[in-house]
């Protein structure tokens, strides 16, 4: 319908309609829309709220290192190049404080920023990010929010919104949790319009996907979706492009910009007013030259201005013939400048270990991001093989051999020398078959992509009002998967017995029943009382049980088979070993033949009871996990804690149910010993060697830890040393990764 008004009318609700009086309504259509209270849109709007403020506070901490707001910093301007479409014309310049208010005035509200390298681009990134937010108590809540998305990461054969998704639970781990439609958080916000990206280095894409790349920015939501985009000018095609957006350029700088800043910058006034005075008369000198870009002066002010035997006027010597080594003479001394507080030694160190991260970058595709994760991807990966098979093999080695130093000390029939050399030769023997089958798991799992780091939190207690409200179905779907699952693996185990040993079939049943029982308890637990919604907390609707029986089918299922796979194959290669190297040292009754008839038998046996505490503990993970809080503002280091802090609950995790079964296999029985061996070595061991091989932080471990370090090309602490350089200046914090803060000392590192 359609009439000469119309009264469209939002509230907040409070259980009320509202109420509207009037009188002599004619040809009116009243269209009352209440304010959504659906589940999915409170989700919606509380994940953009605190992703709002986590970037806030993200970027104000950032904003702080490289004094954006300061008062003394430099004067950036802009020129228009082109309006927007079908708009009135933009101002023709203006200064990079009013690009909030540039933007509001582009009616498609899409803008491109083209710059010469170092010219401001990321900085005003920044800047609009923290305008368009505004301050936390703002009267109205943000309801699209601006994220900086570095380009140089993106292959153009990812669709956009994969890519930006994909960027979103990384750099905040708890929009990776479960929202509408069976989507994340992350997609959900994408998709409906909540996100706008604010695309830094488009220059920083290969050159021959730059087309590419733009068609798919406006295929991707046409000419709807709003966005900022920098660019170089060199590396964005034409004036406009294929875009349709307003096109600004930012300006070099003028000699009276640097009057105004360079001579306020530190003890060494009238040295820069002599530097500023001959620039002004010699315009195109390289060191005028030089000097027109907020990189190039920000290089000058630190290697001059902040260093008491340094003298400004050095940049007018003839040791500068030419723009580019003038340059290069900056960027070479910002590394020596940052770090002259440290001994000359660590300063040729830092200057060869930027240099790895620099090359390692290059070697990523030449992406920007500096992930932790990926630090030792870039080594070859037979070496990587090598490395963590080693590594892997000597935890648990270690873990073997202090085992059977107790066991065989226990028995007390040996002495300290034939002790030491049954815990040495089993450990040994252990550590090898481990060594190479983990490290052989690795490089065919690895395939040159590094694993990523944990999203979710392990809760081993947790669960809400909401989440106990579920309680009683998820408690009977979990006993009843569990149980089954926990008979029908042992019911494989008493065939293999009782071919191998004649055992009465009453026994055998009791067994099963045992351990479904086990298998019940565990994994009623894991869905009912110990569930905390690893995809996000479960509905407050009433659960039925079917819904938890499918449930549990989808999530934990899935899960008991995979461990189940995973720990028969490692149970038996232990369970064989282990009797087999015993009766070798010791000497066996009987040959050989009954040793390794024996040996087959604890393995089999070995590999089922391994199959079936690890495919308990696999499924656990999914019920204890729960995703990171969205407000969060991860940094890389809160990264790697949460993913130190997920293997470390695993690991304790995996000893606790190996030592709960095996008390029922073996404590129940007396046999002391072989639930000690059982939860040591099973548990712990082969807990520690899962998280040091086929985890994030095992690759950091064995890779950055090192190896690295042992071959000169990373300190000792990479952590300490990613964050001190960011603490200096050299890096930049960009959500959950590192990026070089200025892409020509990248370059340059590279190259040298």
């Amino acid at each position: 319908m359609t009439g000469p008004g119309d009264v469209h009318n939002e509230f907040s609700g409070t259980g009320h309609a509202p109420v509207i009086q009037g009188r002599d309504f004619h040809d009116v259509t009243i269209n009352i829309t209440p304010s959504p209270r659906s589940r999915t849109a409170l989700l919606l709007n509380e994940a953009t709220a605190e992703l709002a403020q986590a970037l806030r506070v993200q970027w104000s901490r950032e904003s702080e290192r490289q004094r954006l707001w300061a008062p003394d910093t430099l004067a950036i301007r802009w020129r228009t190049i082109r309006n927007a479409p079908e708009a009135g014309p933009l101002p023709p310049e203006g200064e990079l404080r009013k690009i909030t208010d540039l933007y509001n005035q582009v009616p498609t509200k899409r803008l491109v920023v083209l710059g010469r390298a170092g010219s401001g681009k990321s900085a005003l990134a920044i800047r609009f990010v923290l305008d368009r937010l505004g301050p936390a108590d703002a009267p109205l809540p943000v309801s699209v929010v601006p994220v900086i998305f570095s380009l140089g990461s993106w292959n153009p054969e990812t669709p956009l919104w994969d890519w930006l998704v994909a960027q979103l639970e990384r750099d905040h781990p708890g929009l990776a949790a479960k929202g509408p439609d069976n989507a994340t958080l992350a997609r959900a916000l994408v998709s409906r319009g909540r996100i706008m990206p604010v695309l830094d280095g488009f220059d920083e894409i290969a050159e021959k996907l730059r087309p590419s790349a733009l068609d798919k920015i406006n295929d991707t939501a046409g000419s709807r979706m709003p966005l900022l985009l920098t660019s170089r000018g060199d590396g964005y095609p034409g004036a406009g492009g294929v875009l349709t957006a307003a096109v600004i350029e930012l300006t070099d700088l003028s000699p009276n910009d640097l009057v105004r800043y360079l001579p306020h910058t530190g003890a060494k006034s009238a040295e820069w007013r002599e530097v500023l005075e001959h620039l002004s008369a010699a315009p195109g000198s390289p060191a005028a030259m030089a000097l027109r870009t907020p990189l190039m002066v920000a290089l000058a002010r630190a290697v001059y201005s902040d260093v008491p035997n340094r003298d400004p006027r050095e940049l007018l010597t003839g040791c500068f013939p030419s723009v580019e080594a003038l340059e290069n003479h900056l960027l070479d001394s910002f590394i020596p400048t940052v770090y002259r507080d440290t001994p000359a030694a660590h300063r040729e160190r830092v200057q060869d270990w930027l240099g790895h991260l620099a090359r390692h970058l290059r070697l990523l595709d030449d992406t920007p991001d500096l992930k932790w994760w990926q630090l030792g991807s870039t080594v070859r990966r037979p070496v990587r093989m090598v490395v963590v098979g080693l590594v892997t093999g000597l935890a648990l080695g270690l873990v073997d051999g202090a085992v059977v130093w107790y066991q065989v000390g226990f028995m007390g029939s040996y002495g300290p020398v034939r002790r030491l050399l049954l815990a040495l030769t089993n450990g040994a023997l252990l550590g090898i078959v481990a060594g190479l089958g983990f490290g052989l798991l690795h490089g065919l799992l690895d395939r040159g992509a590094a694993h990523e780091p944990s999203r979710v939190r392990i809760r081993i207690l947790g669960g809400t009002r909401r989440s106990r409200k579920t309680f009683g179905p998820r408690l009977a779907a979990g006993f009843t998967g569990g149980f089954a699952f926990g008979f029908l693996s042992w019911l494989v185990n008493a065939l293999v017995v009782e071919s191998l040993e004649g055992v009465s079939g009453s026994a055998l049943l009791l067994s099963g029943l045992v351990n479904g029982v086990v298998g019940g308890v565990v994994g009623g637990l894991s869905l009912g009382f110990a569930y905390a919604g690893g995809a996000g907390e479960p509905s407050v609707e009433p659960l039925g049980l079917a819904d938890a029986m499918r449930e549990f089918r989808q999530r934990i299922a899935p899960r008991l088979a995979i461990g189940f796979a995973g720990g028969f194959g490692g149970g038996f290669m232990f369970r064989l070993a282990d009797p087999l190297v015993f009766g070798l040292v010791v000497g066996a009754p009987g040959g050989f033949a009954p040793l390794l008839s024996t040996s087959l038998k604890a393995g089999i046996m070995g590999g089922l009871s391994y199959g079936l505490v690890l495919g308990l503990v696999y499924g656990l993970t999914v019920a204890l996990a729960h995703p990171i809080p969205v407000r969060s503002a991860v940094s890389p280091t809160d990264l790697l804690e949460t993913d130190r802090t997920a293997v470390a609950r695993l690991s304790l995790l995996g000893t606790l149910t190996f030592g709960l079964v095996g008390c029922l296999f073996y404590g129940l029985d007396g046999q002391f010993l072989n639930w000690f061996v059982f939860t040591a070595v099973g548990g712990l061991g082969v807990s520690l060697a899962y998280g040091l091989s086929l985890t994030a932080w095992g690759h950091w471990v064995t890779l950055a830890r090192i190896w690295l370090p042992l071959t000169g090309r990373l300190p000792r602490n990479p952590d300490a040393f990613l964050k001190d350089a960011h603490r200096r200046g050299v890096l930049r914090q960009a959500g959950a990764v590192y990026q070089f803060r200025h892409a020509r000392l990248k370059d340059r590192l590279t190259r040298q």
